[in-house]
């Protein structure tokens, strides 16, 4: 049986389930508390629409230009969500789904504000394209982990990722 509560996102945007059911849900927007930070991304998205639009003189390439520039910082500004529940972890931002189940776990690389679930025993250049990203806050990153630990295989190898960290 999965329980969330329902109580409108904090500040951090966490929104935790109770300790110790079958379902973990939360939300990161990293850009929730910082308008400086999304007002210099939506000028940056505008200059790059004018410019290509300039450049090219197509009013299309504009508009490629700005799409360009919110799609790939669509994490920050409109938030990742996810979930952990019995059968594995699953991280969305917008349209992207990234999961994995609980039986491909090989490791887990812990660092300040992420955990990267993944199905590699060690690390390899191919890490950042394998397996799941998880941001967390200080206020949920212990239940996480807690719930992690609980769920992933026996033989799980656990690693300290904060130096790694850009």
């Amino acid at each position: 049986m999965s329980t969330t509560t329902s109580e409108p996102l904090s500040d951090d945007s966490t929104d935790l389930s109770s300790a110790g059911t079958d379902v973990l849900r939360w939300s990161v927007r990293p850009l929730a508390n910082d308008p400086r930070k999304l007002a210099i991304i939506s000028g940056i998205a505008i200059a790059a629409g004018v410019f290509g639009g300039i450049v090219f003189r197509q009013p299309l390439m504009g508009l490629v230009g700005f799409a360009m520039i919110l799609g790939s910082t669509a994490e920050h500004w409109m938030g990742s969500s996810f979930a952990l529940d019995q059968k594995g972890v699953k991280a969305r931002t917008v349209a992207s789904v990234t999961a994995m189940e609980w039986t491909q776990v090989k490791r887990v690389a812990i660092g300040t504000n992420t955990l990267r679930i993944s199905p590699l025993q060690t690390v390899s250049a191919l890490e950042p394209f394998r397996g799941v990203l998880l941001r967390t806050t200080p206020s949920n990153r212990q239940s996480v982990l807690d719930f992690i630990r609980r769920h992933a295989p026996e033989g799980v190898t656990y690693e300290d990722a904060r130096t790694e960290e850009g």
